[in-house]
């Protein structure tokens, strides 16, 4: 079955999807990326996610992303996939030899649509277990903190040293929590939200964001701070977030169970809210 890609403002065969072998998004991870949900064809908080792109193209010197609406309706139509997840790429295009920046007169814009992990309904229900990655991957003050640039391999190699299923998660250079591989981090205990401060280095997640909003409506404390993997191993219950698989409880850290071991009342009701939020905003009926 041929699936299609939206390539630079034209529907394509996604395997014909071909950028130039001078692509800076290629050759020096010159671009950013972005990942969100489809619910019956509809993106959720797209308007927070191009922002944080926006924000970002601006801050690396790149111009404003196009609209991704006519990306968005084209891929639902010819993939007939409404429930979804749609990556949007923005690169610097081609440019002559060599790894100093300049105007970018023709961008890449790649967008692509993937079904949902087949397991995410599992995860969802069951919960996940975490991995501490003992090597610093994150760090406060530097340039590229709180952008979410292709260069993406920091992570890929903290996923390919723990177990299949497990999320690594990042310590900063002090040996603080930062978060997960793909996911930021939260966990509670005596009632109160606990996550790692955005100077771990930390990617202001959208989903995130969406948890915070609804703890805060759940009348929940949501507390930022410098935290050890010992205040997590004491926590009552944890989760993570990203925009896939929107709250996922985590159950289990380096092989010893998380509270109970199993996903906590608080996660429970988060997730409700979640989907709520999800349902309000004009996502899923």
């Amino acid at each position: 079955m041929t699936r299609y890609a939206w390539l630079n403002g034209r529907l394509v065969d996604e395997a014909a999807a071909v950028v130039p072998a001078a692509d800076r998004g290629f050759l020096y991870a010159d671009g950013l990326f972005e990942t969100l949900r489809l619910y019956g064809g509809r993106p959720f908080r797209l308007a927070d996610h191009w922002a944080r792109l926006t924000a970002s193209s601006r801050f690396l010197g790149l111009p404003d992303p196009p609209d991704p609406n006519p990306a968005i309706e084209a891929l639902v139509r010819a993939n007939g996939a409404a429930d979804a997840v749609v990556r949007f790429t923005w690169t610097r295009g081609a440019r002559p030899a060599g790894p100093r920046p300049g105007p970018a007169p023709n961008p890449t814009f790649l967008a692509t649509l993937r079904p949902l992990p087949p397991d995410l309904a599992r995860r969802r229900a069951e919960g996940v277990e975490a991995r501490t990655v003992s090597q610093s991957l994150r760090a406060r003050g530097l340039a590229m903190q709180g952008h979410k640039t292709l260069a993406y391999l920091g992570s890929v190699w903290a996923l390919g040293r723990v177990p299949g299923g497990a999320e690594p998660l990042l310590l900063t250079t002090e040996g603080h929590l930062a978060e997960g591989a793909t996911s930021n981090l939260f966990w509670v205990r005596d009632g109160v939200c606990h996550t790692p401060h955005p100077d771990t280095g930390c990617l202001p997640g959208i989903a995130a964001r969406v948890a915070r909003e609804r703890a805060a409506a759940l009348g929940l404390e949501v507390r930022e701070g410098f935290y050890e993997p010992g205040h997590l191993a004491q926590a009552d219950e944890a989760f993570l977030t990203n925009s896939v698989v929107e709250i996922v409880p985590l159950v289990a850290l380096d092989g010893r169970a998380v509270g109970a071991g199993r996903p906590g009342a608080v996660t429970r009701r988060l997730q409700e809210a979640y989907a709520e939020a999800v349902r309000r905003e004009g996502g899923a009926p």
